[in-house]
């Protein structure tokens, strides 16, 4: 059961891991996208054009402002995130832990049992040879 346990947590973290990564890469595209907006208002044209349209330094500056509001938002999600997935993988940790553990008290019982099979077994030997 334990071993389940780590092994959904495992795959867990590693979803977790691709879902940040991807969110990082779409956050630096963001991050680009708006350092060029950026530049093109510094620029002081009245009128910018993208893909064949032309807008104003207005509409780029409120466009700038609501993308700002949403690359903001998008890093403050993927650094809690970060964080989230951090404790996901202390749990990990702590879990493989005290599987480890387990398995090295199920080792030594093992082991204890032997030695009883064994005095069981001389004992039995001895008592053959007594009631010889």
């Amino acid at each position: 059961q334990c071993m389940h346990v780590i092994a959904e947590q495992q795959y867990d973290i590693e979803q977790r891991q691709a879902d940040i990564a991807r969110r990082e890469a779409d956050i630096a595209k963001q991050k680009d996208a708006i350092l060029a907006l950026r530049s093109d208002l510094d620029s002081g044209k009245q009128y910018v054009s993208y893909a064949g349209r032309s807008f104003s330094a207005d509409d780029v500056r409120q466009d700038l402002a609501r993308r700002f509001d949403r690359f903001k938002v998008a890093e403050d999600t993927l650094s809690r995130d970060k964080e989230v997935l951090s404790a996901h993988r202390q749990a990990l940790a702590a879990n493989e832990e005290k599987l480890d553990n387990w398995l090295a008290v199920k080792k030594e019982l093992a082991v204890k049992v032997e030695n009883l099979e064994m005095r069981l077994t001389r004992v039995r030997a001895s008592e053959a040879v007594s009631d010889l």
